[in-house]
């Protein structure tokens, strides 16, 4: 299993909008798909490389509040021992997140040079 990792992830907007809920809030959102490389470390202390791949939504609630959503699936080589052998394989990781984010001051307003 892996110990952390380090990851750099492109990622791609190809829908943006906005929504109503009951005629009192309105928030956007986006959807999005994201790739990306890195590093993993095991239990065995190895680094290993490591490929990720992404889908997930995100909304902006409030001026000071997201939510996101997320499917990630993490892919890496590892190697493991089976009885007296050592064997290598691929690990697949798919993990399902959600998210929540503050903006911190809540609210401002923007001023002109």
């Amino acid at each position: 299993a892996p110990v952390w990792a380090a990851m750099m992830n492109f990622y791609w907007l190809p829908v943006d909008g906005k929504f109503s809920l009951f005629d009192s809030l309105i928030g956007y959102f986006d959807i999005y798909a994201g790739i990306g490389g890195g590093v993993v470390a095991t239990d065995a202390d190895a680094f290993r490389p490591a490929l990720t791949a992404s889908l997930g939504q995100h909304f902006v609630l409030a001026d000071f509040l997201t939510v996101r959503v997320e499917l990630r699936d993490l892919l890496y080589f590892d190697e493991h021992q089976f009885m007296t052998e050592t064997r290598s394989s691929v690990r697949n990781q798919v993990m399902l997140r959600l998210g929540f984010g503050l903006f911190i001051p809540p609210s401002f307003e923007y001023r002109s040079l």
